[in-house]
């Protein structure tokens, strides 16, 4: 996270704008029924679901959220939350795209034009002097590669300047390091999904997107699925000491396209879903895209993490939990699914809070199957922002030079703190209560201090390992 500078005193909200509203989209796919009053829910289940979910878009303040349940090959469930939202809204889905990704892999496996022990360098050998033949593809779909997240960071997608070439992002991978012996530990890493399909379109030589258009996309009738930015779709947000504001930079991935590139709708993703949970039916065959035991394989854990190819696997007392969230920019995504049940549920946002997306999620889709009643999802600070924010409390009632030095990481600009906390003691005085509002997945929380002269909204970011504060705005 960088360093960035304090706001003072300054009361600077700007209201939400509605997302551009788009034409619906003619429905393509017969097995998903996308009309709103499907027989398969009840009208007391449809009720209960709408309460629950516009109680936490509201809890939330989300500026726009889509939301879909699968049950089967059956769209039962769609609404849209906010201005002009449908299941045909165009959303940013982040790393929902990687199970998509692992699909396309499997795919090639099947066909014999890759095997996933292949070493990476077999094909792609820019790589081969850094990687020498020690990680797989296996390692790669399943994060245990040991390839940093971003490389070594410089290749920067999230500027949105230009999209990211294949160049850029072997580069950024050869100027960082293994960080660990690929094959021994977990950690989520972008550009190894990215390298896959890299590789899987490298096979089928074609480009990656006419490979996953042709072979998953077509087959599935995903038509609202594009990897450009189209002319109409959800505006993103991004969180502000006074909510949900400005968008920050539009996200170009380019080369890592894989590993969260996609715009989609709750209904493409929703066709999505209706395909992966036929892998535990005995009826349906799936040919056409993916043998069915390859779809299981992606389902099933391959130690030593918790995933499959690119699934995220658990259990839970209603069976085998399989999803991904996506968090990209401004927007974020969840998809879950019990396939054991057939079931599953997709929410779209567009400001960048999948962890909460994804509680509303498994709340929703767990209530729903257990015919219970799903449980709020409520913001809460991580243990490293709640001790910063402690200190940004002993700053205002009490700044302190010292304090302030063992407060902040020493990227952060000193200049001017001083005399900005002697602002915040003579017009908040001191604070005590602090209730969350909203956490981000940048790892900055909203938070609003009950203070003696007026209440304070801080917007706070601190280092995990350290505590200390790399991210303050402080206003009215």
């Amino acid at each position: 996270m960088r360093a960035w500078w304090c706001l003072l005193l300054l009361a600077c909200s700007s209201k939400s704008e509605p997302p551009v509203q788009q034409e619906p989209v003619p429905d393509a796919f017969p097995e998903v029924d996308a009309t709103p009053a499907d027989p398969a829910l009840t009208e007391a289940e449809r009720k209960a679901l709408d309460d629950y979910l516009d109680a936490q878009f509201k809890s939330h303040e989300w500026p726009s959220m889509a939301a879909g349940v699968v049950y089967g090959d059956t769209l039962v469930y769609s609404k849209g939350f906010g201005a002009g939202v449908d299941e045909h809204t165009v959303f940013r889905i982040g790393s929902v795209t990687k199970v998509m990704t692992g699909v396309t892999v499997l795919q090639r496996r099947d066909r014999k034009e890759l095997t996933l022990d292949d070493p990476v360098d077999k094909h792609i050998p820019e790589l081969a002097s850094f990687l020498n033949g020690k990680v797989t593809i296996r390692h790669l779909v399943t994060h245990t590669s040991g390839i940093p997240s971003v490389g070594d960071g410089t290749a920067e997608y999230w500027r949105g300047d230009h999209d990211v070439t294949e160049t850029e992002l072997f580069d950024a991978i050869k100027g960082s390091k293994l960080a660990f012996e690929p094959g021994t530990r977990f950690a989520y890493s972008n550009f190894a999904v990215a390298l896959a399909g890299i590789i899987a379109a490298r096979v089928s030589k074609e480009s990656f997107r006419d490979m996953i258009e042709g072979s998953l996309f077509e087959p599935l009738k995903m038509t609202e699925s594009s990897w450009d930015k189209p002319a109409a779709f959800a505006r993103g947000y991004s969180l502000t000491a006074k909510g949900w504001g400005a968008a920050g930079p539009h996200w170009r991935l380019g080369a890592a396209e894989p590993a969260g590139g996609l715009y989609s709708t709750v209904s493409d993703v929703a066709r999505f879903l209706s395909f992966e949970a036929r892998a535990e039916s005995e009826r349906e065959s799936l040919d056409a895209v993916l043998s069915r035991a390859s779809l299981r394989e992606s389902q099933t854990a391959i130690p030593p993490g918790n995933v499959g190819v690119n699934w995220f696997v658990g259990e839970t007392d209603l069976g085998k939990l399989v999803g991904h969230n996506g968090s990209i920019g401004d927007y974020s995504a969840s998809v879950q699914l019990y396939p054991g049940k057939r079931a599953g549920v997709v929410l779209l946002l567009n400001v960048a809070n999948a962890e909460q997306l994804d509680c509303v999620a498994n709340e929703a889709l767990g209530a729903l199957l257990r015919k219970g009643t799903p449980k709020p999802c409520v913001p809460a600070l991580t243990a490293w922002n709640a001790k910063a924010l402690e200190r940004v409390k002993a700053l205002i009632a009490k700044p302190d030079a010292a304090g302030i030095e063992a407060a902040f990481s020493p990227d952060f600009p000193r200049d001017g703190l001083l005399a900005f906390f002697n602002d915040c003691n003579a017009t908040y005085g001191p604070c005590t209560e602090g209730k969350v509002l909203a956490t981000g997945d940048n790892g900055a929380a909203r938070v609003q201090l009950t203070c003696e002269k007026k209440p304070a909204h801080v917007l706070i970011g601190a280092n995990p390992a350290s505590s200390l504060i790399e991210l303050l705005y402080v206003l009215p």
